[in-house]
């Protein structure tokens, strides 16, 4: 736990670095004058609307992780499981890849006397809902929105195929770890071959992470298979959870006063860049997030506001809630230090 500690808190500063180099880009480019000049002509009633979505977001993941604790006979409150919560969305966001989210879980649940295998089997039953719902919602969004991603980007839209490849081919990977072993470790094979063609680094770090998967759940397996149910509601929750996000830059949308585009043709598009940045390999996709927001939103948004609405957004689905959960992680970091003594 030591080495992990010591791992996040480089990856830590190595996020905070790469906001800095961000912003320090943006307002290079525009004017911060002009940002707040922009955001204070906006409708702070759903800008409050799109923190709102996020604490939605946070409801529903807490809900995936609280039911099926109580399924294995754990009796924690669902106040327990938004701590749970909130210490995956950090840790998953500031550690490359999002690899550091789940261990730091695993390591508070089993501060609370949750079995480990017990605590991977639930975070494995909270993924697939999660891969599940951002692969199917990114490929509705490809569909439905062909015409403004074509508008956007031309014939390159097809290269954010690549990030909904790559989610699909790991939501399989996750019902095979539990229900098909042999080929599980066949689209094993094919994730890390698809990304070493990008990274081998990347392919190195995917490969490691699944085999890891692999072996840490296959112990869970016939406890998941008992209760099939739960992987429906967690989906069905996870839908929820990730339209919740989704709909932060409509909140925005509506902010600046701005009604041409309706709610299912922002939310799709968010959907889309969700996915197609989720393989980038660096903390909470920073940089590439902003990058392809420019890209495609500049058909929804007029120029003039672009950018700041492209920091409302990230601020909203992303910096603020790190800052937020950051000091509650603070808090419960110093409970647990309180209650080991």
């Amino acid at each position: 736990m030591n080495t992990e500690k010591r791992s996040f808190k480089k990856s830590g500063i190595f996020f905070l670095i790469l906001v800095v180099l961000l912003f320090a880009f943006v307002f290079h480019s525009v004017s911060l004058n002009e940002i707040i000049t922009s955001i204070k002509k906006t409708d702070q009633t759903f800008l409050i609307l799109g923190m709102l979505m996020m604490v939605g977001y946070l409801f529903c993941d807490a809900l995936n992780i609280y039911r099926p604790l109580h399924i294995l006979g754990y009796p924690i409150t669902y106040l327990q499981s938004i701590k749970y919560s909130i210490l995956g969305f950090f840790f998953s966001y500031i550690t490359p890849s999002a690899t550091g989210g789940q261990p730091m879980q695993i390591y508070y649940m089993y501060k609370d006397d949750i079995n480990v295998s017990h605590s991977a089997l639930v975070l494995i039953i909270q993924l697939i809902g999660h891969e599940t719902a951002i692969t199917t919602l990114a490929i509705i969004g490809f569909i439905s929105q062909n015409a403004l991603l074509t508008r956007a980007m031309g014939q390159a839209k097809y290269t954010l195929l690549i990030g909904i490849v790559i989610n699909v081919l790991i939501d399989l990977f996750m019902f095979c770890v539990v229900f098909f072993k042999k080929t599980a470790r066949i689209i094993n094979r094919v994730i890390v071959k698809l990304t070493s063609a990008f990274s081998k680094n990347a392919a190195k770090k995917i490969d490691a992470s699944l085999k890891q998967v692999y072996d840490d759940y296959q112990n869970g397996a016939s406890d998941l298979k008992a209760h099939k149910g739960i992987i429906r509601k967690t989906i069905l929750t996870a839908f929820f959870q990730m339209l919740f996000m989704f709909s932060v830059p409509f909140c925005v949308y509506l902010g600046f006063h701005l009604h041409h585009y309706n709610w299912f043709q922002i939310t799709m598009i968010e959907a889309v860049l969700f996915v197609a940045v989720g393989f980038v390999p660096l903390p909470g996709a920073i940089g590439a997030s902003e990058g392809l927001f420019y890209i495609l939103f500049r058909v929804l948004f007029p120029s003039s506001i672009l950018t700041s609405a492209m920091l409302l957004t990230r601020c909203i689905n992303l910096y603020f809630c790190l800052a937020i959960d950051g000091l509650l992680i603070i808090a419960f970091t110093h409970h647990l230090k309180k209650r080991g003594t």
